[in-house]
């Protein structure tokens, strides 16, 4: 099963690191600089600097292809995952999504797989802290 981390934060990269020690993983980063670096440099110095990449993750900038993944991790913050999914939603839709988010949205009091839900209802999601 392959697996994307979408968002490449301190948490996403945790999140990518940990994941990786089971198998290949896919960690997006919205910048492509960023990612060029975290390739490079196999650390995310930005948000994360303490900790290594490991070879089982690969750092990526292209969305259409870590939306391939049988298993997407949304690590974006809890306020932009509704105009992030409504924006990708012809990659996202009908993808196994598992929201990563803290918090709720603040403008509705919604949470992230009322969110999903709402702009993805064809998606098979699932909530993951």
């Amino acid at each position: 099963m392959s697996i994307s981390v979408l968002g490449s934060g301190a948490f996403g990269t945790a999140l990518a690191i940990s994941l990786a020690d089971n198998g290949p993983v896919s960690l997006w980063a919205r910048d492509a600089d960023q990612a060029r670096d975290m390739r490079a440099t196999r650390r995310n110095t930005r948000r994360l600097p303490g900790a290594a990449l490991p070879e089982k993750l690969t750092v990526t900038s292209d969305l259409e292809r870590a939306a391939q993944a049988d298993t997407i991790l949304l690590a974006v913050p809890m306020q932009t995952l509704r105009s992030f999914v409504s924006t990708h939603a012809d990659l996202l839709r009908n993808r196994a999504l598992v929201a990563c988010c803290k918090g709720i949205e603040l403008k509705t009091g919604q949470g992230p797989l009322v969110v999903l839900h709402g702009c993805l209802p064809t998606a098979r999601t699932a909530l993951g802290l």
